[in-house]
């Protein structure tokens, strides 16, 4: 929804995280892991040298692709992923993206 350098405050970033809105309609999880893979954590978009990179996927229901594939490339780029599921989010999808939480 946002780079990382859009905001420069905790609180300010946590007040966009409380009203992030629920689009609903189509999940394309695969869709949007490959987009955040080519277009954030990139220096453009905010990300540092010697910093972490975490990814939060906030989804709902089952993607109508495939989330596999991207969510692998992301943690071979070392990218640590989290995945929220809300309403009738699919739990074993949600640990498929996710990263391994004993790493």
């Amino acid at each position: 929804e946002w780079h990382l350098n859009t905001f420069s405050t905790k609180e300010a970033l946590l007040d966009a995280v409380r009203n992030l809105p629920y689009k609903g309609g189509n999940t394309l999880t695969g869709y949007a892991l490959t987009y955040i893979l080519k277009h954030s954590f990139k220096p453009e978009a905010g990300a540092r040298p010697g910093v972490p990179k975490i990814g939060i996927l906030v989804t709902d229901g089952k993607s109508q692709d495939d989330v596999i594939p991207p969510a692998k490339s992301l943690r071979d780029a070392g990218i640590e992923l989290f995945a929220i599921g809300v309403k009738n989010a699919d739990l074993n999808e949600l640990k498929e993206i996710a990263s391994d939480p004993d790493e």
